[in-house]
């Protein structure tokens, strides 16, 4: 909409991806743009960077307004919210792998109470998924405190039994462990 406050736009373009980030560049039926704005993903951001540094036109590169990282999500709600709800928890299981809001998506399917991502979460506790994601995806597990996410929990608290095993990770493991474990026991307390 300020695009169009603009002088003289020639075309206004509503396109998403890094398909469409090509094709403003190159152009569509004529020649391509002058500058491409707006929030991305990480491949649109790869797209932006080739189509600035290079020019794809005749006129050389196509102007940009900056080489951003993932578009920010916040989530609001208090204790009775529905995690469900709007497409939160889909919203933050889909961003999950997605560097530098990984972890906090992860940290907040646990603050939410998110019993249905205890499976996505258990995947990324693994080895070789990115140390600060498996640490988040652990607090989370802790915090929801469900019997689903023991197992996995505490085999890879074992797996850090060494020296050599990242502390911040360990003692994310043996707190989450904890949180399980006393869930555990107030369920069984209340259920009888």
């Amino acid at each position: 909409v300020q695009t169009c406050a603009l002088p003289t736009p020639e075309e206004v373009l509503a396109a998403g991806g890094a398909h469409a980030i090509v094709a403003l560049a190159v152009g569509i039926e004529g020649a391509g743009c002058d500058i491409i704005v707006g929030p991305v993903n990480r491949f649109v951001t790869a797209a932006k960077a080739i189509v600035s540094g290079v020019g794809l036109s005749d006129r050389g590169p196509v102007a940009i307004d900056a080489l951003a990282g993932a578009s920010e999500l916040l989530v609001l709600g208090d204790g009775d919210a529905d995690p469900g709800a709007r497409g939160v928890e889909g919203e933050l299981l889909r961003v999950l792998d997605e560097p530098g809001v990984g972890a906090a998506a992860a940290e907040a399917l646990g603050r939410v109470g998110s019993p249905s991502a205890v499976a996505a979460l258990v995947e990324r506790i693994g080895e070789g998924t990115r140390h600060e994601l498996r640490v988040g995806a652990v607090r989370a597990l802790g915090a929801l405190g469900l019997p689903e996410g023991a197992g996995a929990v505490r085999a890879l608290f074992e797996e850090l039994a060494g020296p050599e095993a990242p502390q911040d990770l360990r003692m994310a493991a043996a707190s989450a462990a904890l949180g399980i474990f006393f869930a555990s026991l107030t369920f069984t307390y209340f259920s009888e």
